[in-house]
């Protein structure tokens, strides 16, 4: 049986914290999705595409990580991706 771990968060910017804690649960786990999350509220310093990008450049090295993108309150229809 696989285990999934999802890790959300605004993620701006990916610090070292962040890749120690995903690097921690790609041991564990079988799959390990980093959810880069918009929240316009925080005011972020780089956009959702931006921050994306740069969580899928600092976890290249796991194969078992996945990194996507959601908009606000998108998450509900975001997790039934991570299940299939």
């Amino acid at each position: 049986m696989s285990q999934i771990a999802v890790y959300a968060g605004t993620f701006d910017p990916v610090t070292f914290g962040h890749i120690n804690l995903v690097a921690r649960a790609a041991r564990i786990f079988s799959r390990v999705v980093v959810a880069v999350a918009e929240n316009a509220q925080k005011k972020p310093l780089f956009s959702l595409a931006e921050r994306t990008m740069f969580a899928r450049d600092a976890f290249l090295q796991y194969d078992n990580v996945e990194v996507a993108g959601f908009k606000r309150f998108k998450i509900l229809s975001f997790l039934p991706l991570i299940f299939l």
